[in-house]
């Protein structure tokens, strides 16, 4: 009896919770601008790329709360790189998916403005490639270099890891939606390029729209 007392008593107070919580779901993307770091940053040259998804935030107006994010973008880059007894060059095109979940704490009520923290993870879904290996120790009669062109694999693993740091704005257009704003630096490492570990600092802008579940009138 009190076991299914404490458990009404907890699903109403969670029940209670949501219903006060402010919610929100909206789409954003940004160029997506890398470079790598260390041994890296010779390896990857002429680095671009872009990301775009959805949305879903926490929190009323001045106070804390959280942000989960879906994204897919592409790192596009030029790779460079020995490989056991090759050296490989390519012009590689990676498509990702990437899942964030970020703590935000508010800097400005009136602005409401953010400064946002947390963890991205990555999942290489395709590759597309093009370039030559070379083969250091080829024997005699065999190719010492292979040419590859228009190359595509698909796939599903994990190749990214980051923190996601920086700020957001969320800027009133009506009621309900709001304008959003956001500059992030997301250091970390990545297997992305050809499985070669490599450490990477991304620079991501984004604008997007965001919808309020409940009016904010009285927030």
């Amino acid at each position: 009896m009190l076991q299914r007392v404490a458990t009404l008593l907890f699903g109403a107070i969670a029940v209670q919770g949501i219903l006060l919580a402010q919610y929100g779901i909206g789409i954003q993307g940004g160029p997506l601008i890398f470079q790598g770091v260390w041994e890296a940053r010779q390896a990857l040259t002429n680095t671009h790329g872009w990301m775009a998804g959805i949305q879903v935030v926490e929190g009323k107006k001045g106070e804390t709360g959280f942000r989960i994010g879906v994204d897919y973008g592409e790192r596009s880059y030029h790779l460079r790189a020995r490989n056991i007894n090759r050296m490989e060059e390519y012009d590689i095109t990676s498509s990702l998916m990437w899942l964030s979940t970020e703590i935000r704490w508010p800097l400005s009520r009136r602005f409401g403005l953010f400064f946002d923290l947390g963890p991205v993870i990555g999942f290489e879904l395709k590759e597309k490639r093009s370039g030559v290996d070379f083969f250091e120790e080829a024997l005699p009669g065999e190719a010492d270099s292979t040419l590859v062109t228009g190359l595509v694999e698909r796939g599903f693993a994990i190749r990214d890891g980051h923190w996601r740091i920086g700020l957001s704005a969320e800027l009133p257009v009506a009621d309900r939606l709001r304008l959003t704003l956001g500059a992030h630096v997301c250091p970390g490492v990545g297997s992305w390029a050809r499985g070669n570990g490599y450490a990477t600092w991304d620079t991501n802008l984004c604008a997007g729209v965001l919808f309020r579940l409940r009016s904010t009138k009285r927030a």
